[in-house]
């Protein structure tokens, strides 16, 4: 795992509020591995707060961009981050 990409998990950690274990960051190979642990991750440690997971994917998209440099366009669920 690159720097680049280690860097977007902790960006991801910092603006989600959640944990990435470094075993379970090691299974994040896509981009909609990553969205699907993030929605999964804040529905568990929600008080009752809906996730919206278009708000999800909108926020991790723009972190995507700043981290690894990338166009919005390229980004969909089954890009993997080493192909970025």
């Amino acid at each position: 795992m690159g720097l680049e990409i280690v860097e977007l998990l902790m960006a991801v950690e910092t603006e989600f509020g959640v944990e990435i274990p470094e075993a379970e960051a090691e299974k994040l190979a896509r981009v909609g591995a990553l969205h699907d642990f993030i929605v999964k991750s804040l529905r568990q440690s929600s008080d009752q707060t809906p996730v919206v997971e278009a708000e999800v994917w909108s926020q991790l998209v723009r972190l995507i961009v700043a981290h690894l440099g990338t166009v919005p366009a390229r980004i969909h669920r089954d890009a993997y981050f080493t192909a970025i």
